[in-house]
C-alpha cells in the first residue's frame, strides 16, 4: 500500500524502553511534528512538557505504577492549557471563561492531536512509544510535581 498506512497498522504500544536519553534535535523534530496537528481556530489550547527530572519522573512513576513512566528515553506530558489565553485576555482587558465544556473538549483534542501526529513521527524514526493515561490517577498530585499553574492540566504522558 504505502509507508504511512503500513506504519499505521503497525503500531504497537511499547512498554521497555532503553534508558537512553533522546537527543535535542530528537526532541524537537517531535514536538515540530506534533505542532503541525490541526487545532480547532488555532487556538492551540495545548503545551507539551518534556519531563527530564529524574526524582520528578519517580513521583510520576508513583502515581502511574508503571516503571516505564521513570526508566525511559524522554516523558512528554500534554497539558490542556489556558493559562496564557488568561493571562493574555487580563492584558488585554478581555476576561475570557476558560471552565465552558467548549474549552474543555477544544484542549483535549488539540492535545491529542498533537500527541498522535508525535506519536506517529516517534515510530516513523523507528523509535517505540506509549500512551501514559495512568497519570490521571492523581492529577492533583501531578499537577503538584509538575509546578503547573492554574488553567493547566495534565491530560496524558508519553513515553518514547
Amino acid at each position: 500500500m504505502n509507508q504511512v498506512i503500513d506504519l499505521l497498522k503497525n503500531h504497537r504500544s511499547i512498554r521497555k524502553f532503553k534508558d537512553e536519553q533522546l537527543d535535542q534535535d530528537t526532541i524537537r523534530e517531535l514536538v515540530t511534528a506534533a505542532q503541525a496537528a490541526s487545532t480547532s481556530s488555532y487556538v492551540q489550547a495545548y503545551s507539551i512538557l518534556g519531563v527530564t527530572d529524574p526524582r520528578k519522573k519517580a513521583a510520576l512513576r508513583e502515581i502511574s505504577t508503571q516503571p516505564y513512566v521513570e526508566h525511559n528515553g524522554h516523558l512528554f506530558v500534554f497539558l490542556m492549557d489556558y493559562n496564557r489565553h488568561v493571562e493574555l485576555s487580563k492584558e488585554k482587558g478581555t476576561p475570557i471563561d476558560h471552565d465552558k465544556t467548549e474549552q474543555l473538549i477544544v484542549g483535549t483534542v488539540d492535545a491529542t492531536l498533537a500527541a498522535q501526529n508525535l506519536a506517529v513521527a516517534a515510530e516513523s524514526m523507528g523509535l517505540g512509544m506509549c500512551y501514559i493515561g495512568s497519570l490521571r490517577n492523581d492529577m492533583a498530585r501531578v499537577i503538584e510535581i509538575l509546578e503547573l499553574p492554574k488553567g493547566v492540566v495534565p491530560l496524558f504522558g508519553m513515553v518514547v
